[in-house]
């Protein structure tokens, strides 16, 4: 399995307001190999899952669990982390936006998906 963990900090917004200083650690769920992106705090305790695994997604595409998080949009964009696809994935009763990595966030943390 491909593992990476992000050396650079963000700032994550929980649903109370409050930033934290955080790192992202991407993976894969193993019985589709989609991305799986988690955040994690400076002491490596998890923050958040921001994935949600669906159906099998295109490289490098993930949907976002707006439903448990539903301030993970506005970390992915404002990090320039990912970009909204346009396209969405339901899954019982909620509805997932689809995010793919930015061409930046791949080179800068060198990801290799």
């Amino acid at each position: 399995m491909r593992v990476r963990n992000s050396d650079k900090v963000y700032l994550f917004r929980q649903q109370n307001g409050t930033k934290i200083p955080v790192r992202l650690f991407v993976t894969y769920y193993i019985d589709n190999n989609n991305v799986a992106l988690e955040v994690y705090d400076l002491n490596h305790s998890p923050v958040a899952r921001i994935s949600v695994n669906v159906d099998k997604m295109p490289e490098n595409w993930f949907a976002v669990d707006t439903n448990n998080v539903p301030t993970a949009e506005e970390f992915l964009k404002n990090n320039h982390i990912a970009t909204y696809t346009g396209g969405s994935v339901q899954s019982g009763y909620c509805e997932y936006p689809v995010y793919a990595f930015t061409d930046s966030f791949l080179s800068d943390e060198k990801i290799l998906l």
